[in-house]
């Protein structure tokens, strides 16, 4: 199993676990081989979940917390499709258990209070993945499936139970949990997720086809169908390796047809999850209380949770260490790094535990290409990507490290001398050094030879605005003279210009990321030619890139994939549509009476860990 271990000596060390799954209801070790093939028309799967094994996370209790940190083992597991041959598969979901061994008793009730940094734009996230879209729905949904704890790797099933998998992976047939009702009371079954998987697939009033059930803006259904309340029969157009992890991820949150309405839900969200969302005040809280008739039996064990807007890190901190705050979880913890955790840690000994885990989500120089610009000449882009030095910034910023725009063990990259020899990614000294020269080069070609002037976007978040924006800034000036104006916005109006307007020049910001360890899932951040604001945010188009996803989406052999991958980061590489720089951590930290803690480390912060429905407070 490959190690995501920098080997320079900024070395940072985190942990990603499986990020995905499970491929076609096949139980599949995470960065292992394909299963062996079965001829069988149907065969009978041991679970339902991959038996994933993950890094050592960098978890600390008391006096631990700095070592383990150090040590901690980067991985980022591959996923293993069916076997070309198999023709149809069945699973059955295993129920998820939670070891108990350690608990005097599950103490029911209470309310867990926790932080985020921003109010949600929506409650719904096929318009927004952000964390703080996450951080505010994922208590309020289910999906057909989903990935359960406690790593939030291995999918299993949530509202299905179990499934089948016929016609060489074109044909799924899912049987449903039965007497599921909404927080509304009404009911909720296979007409429901039909509409859902529908709606997905096709343009709403807010978006267009959601690229995790559309390829290029045209749907990947043939025909969605239903069999009695209890029973959804789904026909692909063609097989398809990244539809069933897909499924249980966020954005493909189930809603109930007679209580959804396009515009209210973005604000009124109804679910079938464990907590009715029953108060937002925008800027200052969000209530959630128990749905009293979840139909997981026993669950959740909260009373429910109380969201705080708190936007500044030292406000949030200072109330976490008042216990006005129960746990501050990754996608909240903007300006919390491991100095400050140790020193939290310290001042209360053996009561509070944190952890650092891997931000699936990269950053990087980006270019408009909607807009004219210097960047419109491929030999500026080439410079930008040459000349900036990676090791430089994870040297000025913490929780970072220089990584692959592919950081998979499975189809990509994953240890930082490896690429040593690929353009923009020498190591300090005489290889940084020609690189430089060699962007000069490149300046002086396209007209550039004495530099630009250029307006940048920046988000106004700490991880930003006080952190890569002003590095970047820096090194690009030093080095080509690129002068840049930091035009610095709050999350809501840097959205607008990004995914409304289209009025940005160059940004300095998040770059690709994944939710599935599949080739498709990291490298569909630069398709599709054609696609509009929301789909293609930089608007960059290579027919020959997009050719080769749609075969990515259909392939099922790991050697074909890997090969397909090499090709399209082989595009990246010559085109340079945006600079990948590095990939950072964030951190984790919670009073040691929060029982069975939502486990962020290996999934990252947007996986189903925000649900909290097995957590309880023992207090």
């Amino acid at each position: 199993m490959g190690g995501f271990v920098m080997t320079n000596k900024f070395t940072k060390l985190m942990t990603l676990g499986c990020l995905v799954l499970l491929v076609s209801g096949l139980s599949i070790s995470c960065g292992g081989d394909d299963d062996s093939s079965s001829t069988a028309s149907t065969s009978t799967a041991s679970t339902s979940t991959s038996t994933a094994s993950t890094s050592t996370a960098s978890t600390s209790t008391a006096s631990t917390a700095t070592t383990e940190a150090s040590t901690a083992t980067n991985v980022v597991t591959g996923i293993a499709a069916y076997s070309e041959g198999q023709k149809g598969e069945v699973a059955k979901a295993t129920p998820v258990t939670v070891d108990k061994s350690s608990f005097t008793s599950i103490k029911r009730g209470g309310i867990l209070n926790q932080a985020h940094r921003r109010s949600p734009r929506y409650f719904r996230q096929d318009l927004s993945t952000a964390s703080d879209e996450t951080a505010a729905s994922m208590p309020i949904f289910n999906g057909l499936l989903w990935t359960a704890p406690p790593t939030h790797t291995q999918v299993t099933g949530d509202i299905a139970k179990d499934w089948t998998i016929m016609n060489a992976g074109k044909t799924y047939i899912f049987d449903l949990h039965e007497n599921i009702v909404n927080h509304n009371g009404n009911k909720f079954d296979s007409e429901d997720v039909k509409f859902t998987l529908e709606w997905l697939g096709a343009e709403s009033d807010n978006r267009p086809p959601h690229s995790s059930v559309s390829t290029g803006g045209e749907t990947i259904f043939k025909d969605i169908r239903t069999n009695g309340p209890n029973q959804i029969i789904i026909d692909l157009n063609e097989a398809d390796s990244v539809f069933f992890p897909q499924l249980g991820q966020r954005y493909m949150n189930m809603h109930t047809e007679a209580d959804f309405d396009e515009e209210g839900s973005k604000d009124a969200p109804v679910g079938t999850g464990p907590y009715a969302m029953t108060s937002h005040v925008p800027g200052e809280k969000i209530e959630y209380r128990k749905h009293s008739d979840y139909f997981k039996a026993g669950l959740p064990y909260l009373d429910g949770i109380d969201t705080f807007i708190i936007r500044d890190p030292t406000p949030r901190f200072a109330a976490f260490e008042a216990k006005r705050l129960d746990i501050i979880l990754m996608g909240s913890s903007h300006g919390l790094y491991s100095d400050i955790a140790t020193a939290m840690e310290k001042r209360h000994q053996g009561e509070v535990t944190w952890y650092e885990g891997l931000h699936t989500v990269g950053r990087g120089v980006h270019f408009n290409h909607r807009k004219e610009g210097p960047w419109s000449d491929k030999r500026v882009r080439q410079a930008v990507n040459l000349a900036i030095d990676r090791d430089a910034i994870c040297q000025a910023i913490p929780a970072c490290f220089p990584g692959y725009q592919l950081p998979s063990a499975t189809y990509g990259i994953t240890d930082r001398t490896a690429l040593n020899d690929r353009a923009g990614w020498a190591p300090a000294g005489p290889g940084k050094d020609a690189e430089i020269a060699a962007a000069k080069q490149l300046m002086a070609e396209a007209g550039y030879p004495n530099g630009f002037e250029v307006d940048v976007l920046c988000r106004d978040s700490v991880d930003y605005a006080e952190r890569l924006c002003p590095v970047a800034e820096f090194l690009l000036r030093e080095s080509l003279n690129i002068r840049s104006t930091l035009d610095v916005k709050e999350t809501g109006a840097w959205n607008e210009a990004q995914q409304q307007t289209g009025e940005w020049m160059m940004e300095f910001g998040s770059a690709n990321s994944a939710n599935v360890d599949h080739p498709y899932n990291w490298l569909e951040y630069w398709g599709f030619c054609g696609e509009g604001l929301f789909e293609n945010i930089r608007g960059w188009c290579n027919e020959d890139y997009d050719k080769l996803l749609q075969d990515m989406r259909s392939e099922t052999d790991t050697a074909k994939l890997t090969d397909l991958a090499t090709q399209a980061i082989a595009i990246l590489d010559e085109e340079v549509p945006s600079a990948h720089l590095f990939w950072p951590s964030r951190f984790s930290i919670r009073w040691n009476y929060v029982m069975n803690p939502a486990d962020e480390k290996n999934a990252g912060q947007y996986s189903a860990a925000r649900r909290f429905e097995n957590q309880w407070l023992n207090k």
